[in-house]
């Protein structure tokens, strides 16, 4: 999905004030009542391919944007972190501390860079294989 794309583009307006609705509230009756829509109807829309995929398209930025703040967050504390490290003013075991948990923020953010990078690897390759037919089980 590139960044002009909307998620709710192909869906009825009703549809798209569910999906919105939904991704606010995360509860159907809740989604429902706030935008005037019985409960059964929005279990109805919530059978239809073009919502599901609606709902899994604004899922996906909500946590790529969660992700994003939670990022900035862990960079803002490792400089933080950094700074009570090198403090000589700090009692020893704080540095200590502070030098741990630098140690640790910094590996998991390195390996998260790198797990993100195989992974889109992997998806581009499986996109461009084509798909393979597997034999069915043979019965022994």
């Amino acid at each position: 999905m590139t960044a002009n794309d909307n998620p709710n583009d192909a869906l009825r307006p009703k549809e798209a004030a569910f999906v919105a609705a939904l991704l606010t509230h995360r509860q159907v009756k809740r989604a429902a009542a706030s935008i005037r829509l019985s409960e059964s109807q929005a279990h109805r829309l919530l059978e239809k391919p073009s919502v599901k995929a609606a709902i899994a398209a604004g899922n996906d930025l909500v946590l790529s944007e969660a992700v994003a703040i939670g990022v900035s967050g862990l960079t803002r504390m490792l400089v933080v972190l950094r700074s009570i490290a090198v403090d000589t003013g700090q009692p020893p075991s704080v540095r200590v501390a502070a030098c741990r948990a630098f140690i640790d923020g910094t590996q998991r953010l390195r390996e998260q860079a790198e797990l993100t990078e195989r992974v889109a690897c992997l998806e581009s390759r499986l996109a461009n294989e084509p798909v393979r037919q597997t034999a069915p089980a043979r019965k022994r």
